[in-house]
């Protein structure tokens, strides 16, 4: 954690499709329902999709681009949640990440930390520099991966290049986990990732249409208790605030 305790959780892969912005939304959602206040940062700059997963497609606000310009304050570009308390979006801009001096993207994660108890950041597919350089920045990084060999290839990369670059702990979900399949021998069973990733798991995320039907929706899937996801995201909130949860069982 920072100096003024906020930590900052980084949710990254490699590869695009896995769940990042579903798991980022999901765990920061369910941090916020437990008091705790929570700032997410959608990084996919060109091809924001975190707003959908949160349930806030609706609204129109000034992203971290206006911000970092000096057209809006910090105040103006973060959204609340109109049905979860604490929780807020620094929505991206339409322009591409690498327009973005590093040091004002240093100067955004601070002025965010200074803001809320936990600040996500949802990285955008594939690895940047400035992925690189937000993970030097963060106290937690946590790689999402599917049970299919091509995920993991890409969740070994980005560990490898991430973490030459320092940064806080690193963290495994297992996302999009299809029971059946890992019975028919189909699919990597749990233990097979966690060995191939080569990191401590932090939780598992059965498939779940939920999901998919809340976003298409504009609703928030944690806010639906009968969800086997949401249910995992609450799991893994519940981990990072130090609490001893077994996996639940799929």
């Amino acid at each position: 954690m920072d100096g003024d305790g906020t930590m900052t959780v980084l949710v990254g892969s490699g590869k695009g499709g896995v769940g990042k912005t579903s798991v980022t939304a999901g765990v920061s959602s369910a941090l916020a329902l437990s008091g705790a206040s929570v700032i997410c940062l959608d990084l996919d700059a060109g091809f924001r999709n975190l707003d959908l997963a949160l349930g806030l497609a609706e609204a129109a606000v000034p992203d971290f681009g206006d911000y970092m310009s000096g057209r809006y304050s910090l105040d103006d570009i973060l959204l609340r949640h109109p049905d979860i308390n604490g929780l807020y979006l620094a929505a991206a801009p339409q322009s591409p990440l690498e327009r973005f001096e590093p040091a004002l993207l240093t100067k955004l994660l601070n002025d965010l930390q200074s803001r809320g108890d936990y600040v996500f950041i949802d990285c955008p597919p594939g690895i940047h520099p400035e992925i690189c350089h937000y993970a030097a920045e963060c106290d937690k990084i946590i790689v999402v991966a599917t049970p299919n060999i091509y995920s993991l290839r890409d969740a070994q990369s980005f560990c490898a290049l991430t973490g030459k670059h320092g940064g806080g702990d690193f963290s495994l979900v297992i996302n999009r986990i299809v029971p059946r399949l890992i019975s028919r021998n189909v699919a990597f069973d749990i233990d097979e990732i966690i060995d191939a990733v080569g990191l401590p798991l932090i939780g598992c995320i059965p498939e779940d249409s939920d999901v998919i039907a809340c976003a298409n929706c504009c609703l928030p899937v944690m806010l639906y208790k009968n969800s086997g996801a949401a249910t995992a995201y609450a799991n893994i909130a519940s981990r990072l605030q130090g609490a001893d949860i077994p996996l639940m069982k799929l």
